[in-house]
């Protein structure tokens, strides 16, 4: 039984790229594909990622190394889906690093629970190097609504990275193996874990086997924007990504429409939480609020109570508590 590990990389520094290749190494399972990609890096990425091939040949463990032009991590994910071969496929991020257990402890699961295609683990967030903090659940309690509305509602943590998925559950949700590439930096999250977990058992060990790194100037963060233009850029480019995942899976007509439904009032509340929201912006945000009350709850609601922030929390969470509650 071999398991697929794929890693999409982008201008590492070298400690952290060395700690991620050193905990694959480190694993207790040791029957691994590793699939590294190298995603158009312009700094010596490329030449580290060599030397580290050639050092797991020496320890007899399989991988494989590609070099593509920069596309972002689901690019770079894309290609590793093609020439996986595993029984299970993970996707930890390269700036990261594996418990030793991480792999065997999940594939034990999934071998002792053939029913069950995906699990997760809990994490533990690290601020820079070494000042660690409380264990992070990245996947929370999503046993009652399930896992699929959950991340698009509830907004728990939708990261791919502390799981292990069945390779051929992962062919049949995604035939293609091809990920949709235009999201916000090119990431992977919605691409993976919207067709992966739509009406599938998600299981959780509450375990932290994956330890996730933090930086203030992380690519993702530095994207982000702190002015109100840049984050609402940010976040069209999330529901563009969400939306354009939605569109791939073939829904029947009611649940895709719900589902988008789902997606705007996720948007709308990123959006809302954002502190520099000017008065027009939020009152547009409001308004749309306000449709998806009347459409899902016939509740009419004053736009101008809705610009009250604790107003708007209180309906926002009532709007949740009933898409939560739909039985699809």
């Amino acid at each position: 039984m071999i398991v697929s590990v794929i890693v999409a990389c982008y201008n590492m520094e070298e400690k952290k790229l060395n700690r991620m290749m050193q905990s694959i190494m480190d694993q207790t399972f040791q029957k691994l594909q590793i699939i590294l990609v190298d995603d158009g890096s312009t700094d010596d990425t490329l030449l580290q990622l060599k030397k580290w091939k050639e050092f797991f040949a020496t320890k007899r463990l399989d991988c494989m190394l590609f070099s593509k032009p920069n596309g972002g991590s689901a690019s770079g994910i894309n290609f590793g889906l093609k020439c996986f071969t595993g029984k299970y496929v993970c996707f930890p991020d390269a700036d990261d690093a594996l418990e030793p257990d991480f792999v065997s402890s999940l594939v034990t699961y999934l071998e002792d629970n053939p029913t069950c295609n995906i699990v997760r683990c809990d994490a533990t967030i690290i601020t820079e190097f070494d000042k660690s903090v409380d264990p992070y659940v990245s996947s929370e309690d999503f046993s009652e609504h399930g896992f699929f509305k959950s991340i698009l509602i509830k907004r728990i943590n939708k990261v791919v990275w502390p799981m292990l998925v069945r390779s051929d559950f992962l062919r049949c949700r995604i035939p293609t193996l091809h990920l949709y590439e235009g999201g916000p930096l090119g990431a992977q999250e919605w691409q993976i874990l919207f067709p992966l977990s739509y009406k599938t058992e998600v299981a959780h060990l509450k375990v932290p086997l994956y330890n996730h790194y933090l930086y203030s100037d992380s690519h993702v963060r530095s994207n982000i924007g702190y002015d109100e233009t840049s984050r609402l850029v940010f976040n069209g480019k999330i529901k563009e990504d969400l939306f354009a995942t939605l569109d791939t899976m073939m829904l029947p007509y009611a649940e895709k429409e719900l589902y988008r439904d789902m997606g705007e009032f996720y948007i709308i509340r990123l959006n809302m939480a954002f502190a520099g929201l000017s008065e027009n912006r939020r009152y547009g945000f409001a308004l749309l609020l306000a449709y998806l009350l009347n459409k899902y709850m016939q509740t009419v609601v004053n736009i101008n109570l809705l610009m009250i922030k604790e107003k708007f929390l209180f309906h926002s969470l009532s709007l949740e508590k009933h898409f939560l509650e739909i039985c699809i």
